[in-house]
């Protein structure tokens, strides 16, 4: 579905990027994790075009992302990312509605859509409220329901987890593991994207250092290499995978 090739990003004389290389398989949930500052955000910002001084190459379903417009960009992908602000003082009605902008639906369809969408992330109590005056994990909610509302075959999510209290960061985890459209996610949480991605991509330092299924890039080579502290990936009784972080020295 998506493949970065061989991208490089430089701010001034600073490395952002060097050489990444990243192939996203379609109806699938794949994370991309590493340190502050990696380079992750940045990625996802060569793909929707905000980062635009990259070397390298983007393709989305085999075609180069040089030959889409950004409304075709926006009808293949649904997008949260970090910050929830405001500027102007739109109603929770409103800001899901901004997510058919590129789609044809006929207007008479959009309450209904909008409605559905807060449904699924169990947000449709917030539907006549201000966003502005919502809280952060409140508007993470409202923003999931504008990128689902078109059913984009692409979700692409920057922290989709950040403000959520841990109930609603599985709900949505849940929902996205569940949906059938592909998913790329930035993720901070070793032990959710132990839990909930297919495959993973560690960057650290700039470049891809490695990529597979998480139980197998989080090694604990890779966790001090990366993070600097000390962790691996445990079994319970169950066979269930879990995550277990200390301290380096501790």
């Amino acid at each position: 579905m998506i493949q970065f090739k061989n991208i490089s990003l430089k701010y001034g004389n600073r490395d952002i990027l060097k050489n990444i290389n990243v192939d996203i398989k379609d109806k699938r949930v794949t994370g991309i994790i590493g340190p502050n500052g990696c380079g992750k955000s940045s990625l996802i910002k060569c793909l929707l075009k905000i980062n635009k001084n990259y070397s390298g190459e983007i393709f989305i379903d085999g075609v180069s992302l040089n030959d889409l417009s950004q409304k075709m960009i926006a009808q293949k992908i649904g997008y949260v990312g970090q910050e929830t602000n405001a500027i102007f003082d739109f109603s929770v009605y409103e800001v899901v509605e901004m997510g058919l902008f590129s789609s044809n639906t006929n207007k008479s369809k959009h309450e209904q859509l909008v409605n559905e969408a807060l449904d699924k992330v169990k947000a449709f109590h917030l539907v006549n409220k201000n966003f502005s005056l919502l809280s952060g994990g409140e508007k993470k909610l409202v923003l999931m329901a504008r990128a689902i509302i078109s059913d984009n075959p692409i979700l692409v999510l920057d922290e989709p987890t950040n403000h959520l209290d841990i109930k609603h960061q599985i709900e949505i985890l849940d929902f996205l593991k569940d949906t059938k459209q592909t998913v790329l996610l930035v993720i901070h949480d070793l032990s959710l994207a132990l839990q909930y991605c297919d495959e993973v991509y560690l960057i650290n330092e700039t470049q891809v250092v490695a990529t597979g299924k998480p139980k197998d890039v989080l090694s604990s080579k890779n966790i001090l290499q990366a993070f600097n502290v000390q962790g691996e990936v445990r079994e319970d009784s169950d066979k269930n995978t879990y995550m277990v972080i200390k301290q380096k020295g501790k």
